[in-house]
């Protein structure tokens, strides 16, 4: 098994913007591919097993995705075809503000109406985003004081109330919306369920559980488990990966430096894997016992990478290098021919090699447009921070 190490040469201010600029442009090249052969309102999602392209409905997580893309894409181009191919997929998804069946409004509603309005500040989709802020609010149990995930549990197995480590990074909705408007409740609830987060899914060795089930009697822990993982006590990357970021937006938003010290120290379980390896794209599941021949998932680097560099840019300056660095070692291994799609290869997906879960057999070894929107994002991102870091 090949193993993680230690990088010799830090990469400088002159590879870092030809990464940028090199990535964002094929970047443009790839999603022209949706913007050309889908329906407005047609949101991509993976390749199923024979190929042929898998498209996800409006009330999916990564419905929001492709608007995000293109909302970053103008953001970093300023042309204006993209803020109109933005708008036009993002104004498709407005009707699940209404959605109270779902704590994945974030992935909905943040990546689509979210941007948009951080980036034009319309006033429309803030109105947006406020309805659906409260949509999410109203799956929080103020005695449990966290927010409910699934209302149905997977092959028709019994559950009082699942909490998944998502949710962790799904507060930014409520922080964001309680900000612009005023409503304390709203960070509140967020404040309370990332509390609760914090004591309920992280292990000893900051490892996490992907899941948490609570007794709304007892209002207590019932049952831990992975889930979406190799077994109860693995660690899925891609969990780990979001509670990375969520960690560190929990600081950003709140200043409790325990989120901070939290964001950290799961990070380093992550960056120092043993099992990590060389070229940082971590297994599906760092337990799997397949390892090494266990799938990668590229999705999960993506959003470390997103959620290292937001780590990053709450530091002082002279601490910055440590995840920035580790971040960009990141994207110049996804940049490659291992990891990034061929020009006529996978329709408009940028990367490949992303799994789901293998337990559930679900987009294994695949393209995702999740991967793609953290992607994108990590490197809109790393061209804001990039003056700032110091290695």
């Amino acid at each position: 098994m090949q193993c993680k190490s230690d990088r010799s040469e830090k990469t400088d201010s002159r590879d870092i913007d030809a990464l940028i600029s090199e990535n964002l442009g094929f970047a443009q090249h790839r999603i022209t591919y949706f913007i050309e052969n889908l329906d407005v309102n047609t949101y991509p999602g993976s390749v199923d097993d024979n190929g042929l392209l898998k498209t996800v409905p409006a009330k999916s997580w990564e419905a929001g995705c492709l608007a995000g893309i293109l909302w970053y894409l103008y953001d970093y181009t300023h042309e204006e075809k993209w803020k109109i191919f933005a708008q036009q997929w993002t104004a498709g998804l407005e009707l699940q503000k209404f959605n109270k069946n779902s704590h994945d409004l974030l992935f909905m509603l943040f990546t689509s109406f979210g941007n948009g309005h951080k980036i034009t500040h319309d006033e429309l989709y803030s109105d947006v985003l406020v309805v659906g802020a409260k949509s999410l609010a109203s799956r929080y149990d103020p005695e449990i004081k966290s927010i409910k995930s699934w209302d149905k549990f997977y092959q028709s197995q019994k559950i009082q109330f699942p909490v998944i480590i998502d949710a962790l990074l799904a507060n930014e909705m409520l922080f964001y919306v309680a900000g612009n408007s005023g409503d304390s409740s709203l960070y509140q609830i967020a404040y309370n369920h990332a509390l609760n987060t914090q004591r309920d899914f992280f292990r000893a060795d900051y490892s996490t559980y992907y899941l948490v089930e609570y007794d709304t009697v007892l209002n207590s822990v019932k049952e831990k488990k992975t889930w979406l993982g190799h077994d109860d006590e693995s660690t899925w990357a891609r969990g780990h990966a979001r509670a990375i970021y969520g960690s560190a937006l929990t600081f950003r938003e709140t200043g409790d430096s325990s989120f901070l010290e939290l964001a950290k120290k799961s990070a380093e379980f992550y960056m120092e894997h043993p099992r990590l390896p060389a070229d940082l794209i971590p297994y599906w599941d760092f337990d799997d016992p397949d390892i090494p021949n266990a799938p990668r998932d590229a999705s999960a680097a993506c959003i470390a990478a997103s959620g290292l560099l937001e780590l990053s840019s709450l530091l002082p300056a002279g601490e910055r290098g440590k995840y920035a660095d580790f971040a960009i070692s990141t994207l110049e291994s996804l940049t490659s021919n291992e990891y990034r799609n061929k020009p006529n290869e996978n329709f408009g997906f940028i990367l490949k090699h992303s799994t789901g879960s293998r337990s559930w057999n679900i987009d294994v070894d695949k393209p995702k447009i999740s991967a793609d929107y953290y992607f994108i994002e990590s490197l809109i991102k790393l061209d804001k921070l990039k003056d700032s870091i110091i290695f």
